[in-house]
């Protein structure tokens, strides 16, 4: 089963989210594949530096891979025609605490692989492409959360 990584973000009470590149409407995490320049698919840090590398790419946000706590892993549809299903290890990272710190800076919503926006609730990630497997997300990390 291919690998793919994605980043929850969390500054003051919202969750980063990001649109899809054609649809932004539809809302899902900061992430994407492990891609095999990352390394040996069965190491931690491999997918920590895959989840830190789409985090840079897609919002401009810069930690370390050692910044990015592990939250849940799981099966994850692509959401694409391909019908294909990737393991997906998601990774948390408060920004509250890395901003008082000076290792990153929030940021502004922008135009990249989609739009970036802070989201107030969980109900845009609840009914984008990745909604199952953000749903299980929520419930284990977040489950009494709105």
């Amino acid at each position: 089963m291919p690998l793919s990584v994605g980043v929850l973000v969390r500054y003051r009470g919202h969750l980063l989210g990001i649109s899809r590149k054609k649809d932004t409407s539809k809302w899902g995490l900061p992430g994407g594949k492990v891609d095999p320049e990352d390394g040996p698919p069965d190491d931690d840090f491999t997918l920590r530096r895959a989840a830190r590398r789409e985090l840079l790419e897609e919002t401009g946000i810069d930690v370390s891979a050692a910044d990015l706590t592990i939250l849940h892993d799981g099966p994850c549809a692509s959401g694409k025609p391909d019908g294909v299903t990737f393991w997906q290890t998601t990774y948390g990272l408060d920004l509250d605490g890395q901003i008082a710190s000076a290792r990153a800076t929030a940021p502004a919503p922008q135009v990249g692989d989609g739009a970036l926006m802070w989201l107030s609730t969980w109900a845009p990630l609840l009914e984008g492409p990745f909604g199952g497997y953000n749903a299980a997300l929520k419930a284990a990390v977040d489950p009494d959360g709105v």
